[in-house]
């Protein structure tokens, strides 16, 4: 008895059993071109099972017509495996089987290329998003230069609500076929198809998309502008940031502004020449932004150009940026390459100018930068003095403390003696040795008009582990307005000495105890003591 009437006279008992096997060994035959062992009517009896059964029989069924409409496909049967998944698709509209029609949409779209077009955009249309979803994700997947034409062709006569989805597609697929379609779609009508184009264009990332994009950029659709912008800081080939570039000296004025942001964002340090030549003119906002990218971008090269800026322009904002794109530019070149030019900018420059160049010196601290700042001191413009004061106070190392200790005793402005001896403070706790540092806080509680400035030293003092320095926070315990901050250095300065100076540590702490009632700093005090008193006693 042939296997075709054996399975005729199975029963649906045996069929709900037996299905899955059965495909297997159907698809076993295929697989090594038996076809003449395929009984004719059983995937017919299947796919009746899949449509119109019920509970585990439909669901083996229907899972045994999927691998076989696989099979079929795989070795060119593809006219019977479209009547299969066609066949599924059409008879598994409830919820219950949406992933029937999530694989049968997959399946179409494989077997019928081209084709399938039109039951994919009916699906993307449906109620059912996860089934739109499949029909999408099978649309952009399915290879074929023949599927990408198809979808580019759709792209005009699809319906509105789905033109987006197909542009997308069309992104994903890529190709001389689909980059014409999203070109021209990136000058639509609607604009969600805009934005999907511009999003489209940047994920392809082909040169030929340099120029739409940066079109683009001057969208009024905040959207299209934000995707524009977006998609030319990803552009991954090469040359991308230099035809970037080339689009600057033609660029509206909102528009380079944008494209400044572009070349930031890529940190495109070779077209740095490129930004630095927008600064011979253009509105504030463009300069602003320029400047900020060459803070970030620019380097030695830059300098003059920027300096040029700084000291003609009669914007704030411009000069503040101008400033801070030379003192970014400072940290990260020689010192000389930014104080010799700014030094000889300074020749004309007005007192605006001049307060900023002082402010760019301390980050390119040469000699001859120093110098240029101590005359400034003795400007008799109030601008450039106070800039100069704050320049001293600013500058690293103890190079400066000589004169922000004359600063701090003579300046003829209060708030000129203050910034002075605040940083006569700073640069103390750079000095070495220690008996150094503790001199030099030494003249500045000496000199110090306000109770803020003492307390800053003896913070700093607190941190200098030597007799001395506690011998002086027990001068300053003397004084009723101190008492409180020196008792706290004491504190500070005997646990950084208890192991090589446990006397005096011991002393001082027993000298102050007393007065720091409670709190956290007494618990300090009397663990310190209760250890030094029990290492004295051999406890």
């Amino acid at each position: 008895m042939g296997p075709a009437r054996s399975c005729n006279r199975c029963s649906a008992r045996f069929l709900r059993g037996t299905a899955l096997c059965l495909a297997a060994t159907l698809a076993g035959f295929l697989a090594f071109g038996c076809r003449t062992a395929t009984p004719a009517d059983t995937p017919e009896a299947l796919l009746k099972t899949a449509v119109s059964g019920h509970g585990r029989a439909r669901d083996d069924a229907t899972d045994a017509i999927l691998r076989l409409a696989e099979r079929l496909a795989a070795h060119g049967e593809t006219a019977r495996a479209e009547v299969m998944y066609r066949t599924l698709w059409n008879a598994s509209p409830s919820a219950d089987r949406r992933h029937v029609r999530c694989a049968a949409i997959r399946g179409l779209a494989h077997v019928q290329g081209p084709a399938a077009v039109d039951v994919l955009v009916e699906a993307m249309r449906g109620d059912d998003v996860q089934v739109g979803a499949a029909a999408t994700e099978a649309a952009a997947e399915v290879p074929g230069r023949d599927v990408t034409l198809a979808w580019a062709n759709r792209l005009a006569t699809a319906p509105e609500d789905v033109r987006p989805t197909v542009v997308c597609i069309l992104g994903r697929r890529g190709g001389a076929g689909a980059e014409d379609a999203i070109r021209s779609a990136m000058t639509a009508d609607a604009p969600a198809v805009r934005r999907a184009a511009t999003e489209a264009a940047g994920n392809l990332g082909t040169p030929g998309f340099v120029g739409p994009l940066v079109r683009a950029l001057g969208s009024v659709d905040t959207a299209v502008r934000a995707a524009a912008e977006m998609a030319l800081a990803r552009l991954p080939h090469a040359g991308a940031s230099r035809a970037i570039a080339a689009h600057l000296p033609v660029a509206e004025p909102a528009v380079r502004v944008r494209l400044v942001d572009v070349l930031l964002a890529r940190a495109a340090r070779e077209e740095a020449d490129a930004l630095a030549a927008c600064l011979a003119n253009g509105p504030v906002v463009e300069r602003k932004a320029v400047l900020g990218a060459l803070a970030i971008l620019g380097d030695a090269r830059h300098v003059p150009a920027i300096l040029d800026v700084l000291r003609k322009t009669a914007d704030d904002g411009v000069r503040a940026a101008a400033e801070r794109a030379l003192v970014r530019i400072a940290r990260r070149v020689d010192a000389c390459e930014v104080a010799e030019p700014a030094i000889a900018a300074l020749a004309g420059a007005g007192d605006n100018a001049t307060a900023a160049l002082l402010a760019v010196l301390v980050e390119a601290p040469t000699a001859e930068a120093l110098e240029t700042v101590r005359r400034a001191v003795r400007s008799g413009n109030e601008t450039v003095r106070g800039q100069a004061v704050r320049a001293l106070a600013a500058w690293p190392g103890v190079v400066a403390a000589a004169d922000l200790l004359a600063l701090a005793v003579k300046a003829p402005e209060s708030k000129h003696r203050i910034l002075a001896l605040r940083g006569y403070i700073r640069v103390a706790g750079e000095e070495q040795p220690a008996e150094k540092r503790v001199a030099m806080y030494r003249r500045a509680i000496g000199v110090a008009e306000r109770a803020s400035e003492n307390r800053l030293a003896l913070a700093r003092l607190a941190g200098v582990p030597s007799p001395l320095a506690l011998g002086l926070a027990l001068d300053v315990t003397g004084d009723e307005t101190l008492r409180r901050e020196a008792a706290a250095a004491v504190v500070g300065i005997a646990e950084g000495i208890a192991a090589s100076h446990p006397g005096e540590a011991k002393a001082a702490l027993e000298a102050v105890v007393d007065g720091l009632g409670g709190g956290k700093l007494r618990e300090r005090a009397e663990r310190l003591l209760h250890r030094l008193h029990a290492r004295s006693t051999g406890g």
